[in-house]
C-alpha cells in the first residue's frame, strides 16, 4: 500500500511542477490578479507534494533516530502547509468568483484552519485514531465550503475562465468529499488516498491550465484582428449595431460614431441602447467585457 501511494505521489510531483509552470506562463499572459494568486496556490500544493513525497520516502530511506527527528521536523511543516491550504482555499475561491466573505465566514475559516492546525499536531504527539478523523472532518467542512460557495454562485459568473474554475473545484469538491469520510473511518487508508486526491486533484488542474492558455492566445490573437459580425451572433446584432460595435471598440465618442457613419447621434444612442438591451449590459466598459468574452 505504501508502495502504491509513493508512485503516485512521485506522479503527482511532476504533474504540480509542470502546474506551477504552466501558471507562471498564464500569469505573463493575463493580467488579472485572481492569476497572480494562482502562482500562490499552486507553490503552496507543490511544497505539500514534496513533504508528503518526502514523508513516504523516508520509510524507505532512513530508520531508527535519524528517520524519528526527520518525520517530526516534516510533519510540523506538513502541517503548517496544510494548515494554510485550508484557509487560503476559501478566501482563493471567494476571491476568484468576486464574492466577498462575511466577517462571520472570514471567522470560522480561520478557527477550522487553526482547530486542524492544533488537532494535526496533537496527532503527531499522540497516535489516537480519532484524532485523525477528526482531521478529515475539518478538511471535509472546508472542502464542503468551497463546493457551495462555486456551485452557488457559479450561474451569476460571466467570465468564462473563472467559471471553468469554478466548475473545476466544484467537480474536485465532490470527488474528494466521500473519500475524506472514508478517511475517517479507515484511517489505515489516508495515505493511499490522499496521493490518489492530490493526483488527481493535479491532473484536473494541468487540464484546466492548458484550456486557459489555449483561450489566453486565442485572446491575444484576436486582439491583433478584427472581430466579425458572425463572432457576436449570439446577441442577433444587425450589421448598422456592428459597425457601431467597431467603433466602440476604438474608443470614439457617441458624436465621432455619428459622424463617421454619417448619422446623427440619436440615431447612434438608439444603435446603442439596442446594443446593451441585447447584450444586457449597462455601460460601455461593460460591453467591450461582454465582447471580449464572446470571442473566446
Amino acid at each position: 500500500m505504501d508502495k502504491a501511494a509513493l508512485f503516485l505521489s512521485l506522479a503527482s510531483l511532476v504533474i504540480v511542477s509542470m502546474d506551477l509552470s504552466l501558471t507562471v506562463v498564464l500569469s505573463k499572459r493575463k493580467e488579472e490578479s485572481w492569476a497572480q494568486w494562482n502562482i500562490v496556490l499552486c507553490a503552496t500544493l507543490l511544497g505539500m507534494a514534496v513533504l508528503f513525497t518526502y514523508n513516504l520516502l523516508s520509510g524507505f530511506l532512513f530508520t531508527g533516530v535519524p528517520k524519528f527527528v526527520l518525520d517530526i521536523v516534516f510533519d510540523v511543516i506538513f502541517l503548517i502547509d496544510t494548515s494554510f491550504i485550508i484557509v487560503f482555499m476559501c478566501r482563493f475561491v471567494n476571491w476568484l468568483i468576486a464574492r466577498p466573505m462575511n466577517k462571520v465566514e472570514i471567522v470560522v475559516t480561520f478557527l477550522v484552519g487553526l482547530a486542524y492546525l492544533l488537532v494535526s499536531a496533537s496527532a503527531i504527539i499522540w497516535d489516537i485514531v480519532i484524532l485523525s478523523q477528526i482531521q478529515a472532518l475539518l478538511a471535509a467542512m472546508n472542502v464542503s465550503y468551497c463546493l457551495v460557495v462555486s456551485a452557488k454562485s457559479y450561474g451569476s459568473i460571466e467570465n468564462r475562465l473563472v467559471k471553468s474554475v469554478a466548475l473545476v473545484f466544484c467537480i474536485i469538491s465532490l470527488s474528494i468529499l466521500p473519500l475524506l469520510v472514508i478517511c475517517a473511518i479507515w484511517t489505515n487508508l489516508r495515505s493511499l488516498i490522499f496521493a490518489f486526491v492530490e493526483m488527481a486533484y493535479f491532473i484536473m488542474y494541468l487540464t484546466f491550465m492548458f484550456i486557459a492558455l489555449e483561450k489566453a492566445e486565442k485572446t491575444e490573437v484576436r486582439k491583433n484582428s478584427e472581430p466579425t459580425l458572425e463572432d457576436y451572433s449570439k446577441y442577433h446584432i444587425t450589421e448598422r449595431e456592428f459597425e457601431v460595435i467597431k467603433l466602440i471598440r476604438r474608443g470614439m465618442t457617441n458624436k465621432e460614431i455619428g459622424f463617421e457613419l454619417g448619422i446623427s447621434v440619436n440615431t447612434v444612442n438608439n444603435h446603442i441602447a439596442n446594443i446593451f438591451q441585447k447584450t444586457g449590459v449597462r455601460s460601455r466598459i461593460d460591453l467591450l467585457n461582454v465582447l471580449e468574452e464572446a470571442l473566446w
